[in-house]
């Protein structure tokens, strides 16, 4: 097994927390799957994305590269469906070109204890938008690394995930949008839920660089703790160079009303049923956003 770092904040702060950057232990073996490059056309794209390996093998880090590029004007939607045995590694490279738009989701089903690392990163040029749409499910461990480089004029970003982490599962993420060119809009908004011993870090950083006049960025996440053994770190920050912007994060983290609770038990719902209706209500809002999902139907738990 070999250690790697991953998710380092753009600029390093918060340092008694331990919160800067990831390492995890992943197999020295790596298996190629190879690159897909894409021209994306006004069509919806599906991608189901499983195990090829016929046994599981937790020995061998299975990588797979993609990347993606809107050409002008075109509005393109891609979604991923991704399950997983084995450790797995993706990448992900996104080149919109001006005034394209694109849909991108990834709804993730993690396995218990198997580690898969995510990278996407994104440019985009002039009045160029994106919605990254993004679930993390299961008790695996996930590290999620996302970048938007808003370099175009009027570029606007926005990432929406919710999330259900349970078991011993961890979800460690890091996402920054860079600001570069002017007028440019990122919206940030992350939900979820952590039950029994889950453990998950959130790094949100929108950065104004000089120059990006007029830009806007926000970021929010609501987090529900539904068990004493979770552990949450939310670590927002705003990095600014340009003076002629504006940028707000917040934050609610908590655990659920204990009137709330006795009042659906009186309706006669378990403790664990309405644990489940909370997470479910979470996830349920985020897949109404995806397109062709009008009804979802989510796997809780394996």
């Amino acid at each position: 097994m070999r250690e790697k770092t991953v998710n380092r904040l753009s600029a390093p702060t918060f340092g008694w927390l331990d919160v800067n950057e990831a390492r995890l232990l992943l197999p020295e073996k790596v298996a190629d799957q190879g690159e897909s490059r894409l021209t994306l056309e006004e069509k919806r794209i599906n991608e189901e994305l499983k195990d090829e390996a016929l046994l599981t093998d937790n020995e061998v880090l299975y990588s797979k590269k993609l990347s993606l590029h809107v050409p002008k004007g075109v509005n393109a939607e891609y979604i991923q469906r991704i399950s997983y045995d084995n450790p797995h590694s993706l990448n992900v490279d996104i080149e919109l070109e001006a005034d394209a738009s694109l849909v991108f989701v990834q709804l993730i089903d993690s396995k218990e204890g198997v580690p898969f690392v995510n990278d996407v990163k994104i440019t985009q040029l002039d009045s160029s938008k994106i919605s990254v749409i993004q679930l993390f499910q299961g008790e695996g461990k996930i590290y999620s690394n996302l970048f938007s480089g808003l370099s175009g004029n009027r570029a606007e970003f926005e990432n929406s995930v919710a999330y259900h982490v349970l078991g011993n599962g961890v979800l460690d993420i890091s996402l920054e949008a860079l600001h570069t060119g002017k007028k440019t809009k990122s919206r940030i908004e992350y939900k979820g839920v952590l039950r029994d011993n889950a453990n998950k870090i959130f790094r949100g950083t929108i950065n104004f660089k000089k120059g990006a006049s007029g830009a806007e960025g926000t970021e929010k996440e609501d987090v529900l703790i539904l068990d004493d053994g979770a552990e949450n770190k939310t670590v927002p920050l705003i990095l600014c160079d340009e003076e002629d912007v504006a940028g707000e994060h917040g934050a609610s983290i908590g655990r659920l009303p204990e009137d709330l609770v006795f009042y659906l038990s009186s309706r006669g719902l378990e403790t664990e049923e309405i644990y489940e209706l909370m997470a479910d209500a979470r996830i349920s809002a985020l897949l109404k956003k995806v397109p062709g999902c009008e009804q979802p139907e989510v796997n809780m738990n394996e």
